[in-house]
């Protein structure tokens, strides 16, 4: 698990001349937006882009019904695996997402992986989830 593997890590840490204490940086998901039904679209989306990535022919994109095929069976759930840790939700929801994570993981620093389907989508998460971070105590 990845607590087990963070511990381990601490414990088993060797100094050298890069660094003198361990440190650890834990990756999330984020898929941020104005409303739970509107991020939980967005994760449908991840989801299926994922399926038609991982698991499409080259040069032949797996079709609607394909997806739902890879969706539907043991690939689907190696998808879920990878989405496991999502920040998922308003900016609010997830910023308090990502404090328990970064708890949880004993993470010294998260690394966010915005998701969606474009450059605009991804910045404007990362407009709403800034905003929330602002607010909170440091």
């Amino acid at each position: 698990s990845l607590q087990d593997a963070v511990r381990i890590y601490r414990e088993r840490f060797v100094p050298s001349e890069q660094l003198a204490e361990p440190y650890v940086i834990a990756g999330v998901n984020v898929i941020v937006a104005e409303s739970d039904e509107e991020a939980q679209a967005g994760m449908e989306r991840r989801r299926r882009s994922l399926a038609r990535v991982l698991f499409g022919r080259a040069g032949q994109p797996l079709d609607e019904v394909e997806i739902d095929q890879v969706l539907n069976g043991p690939q689907g759930q190696h998808i879920d695996q990878m989405l496991t840790f999502t920040a998922l939700g308003r900016p609010e929801a997830a910023r308090d997402y990502l404090a328990d994570f970064g708890t949880y993981a004993d993470a010294d620093e998260l690394l966010v992986a915005h998701h969606a389907e474009s450059v605009d989508g991804r910045l404007r998460s990362l407009d709403m989830l800034g905003a929330q971070m602002a607010l909170a105590t440091v």
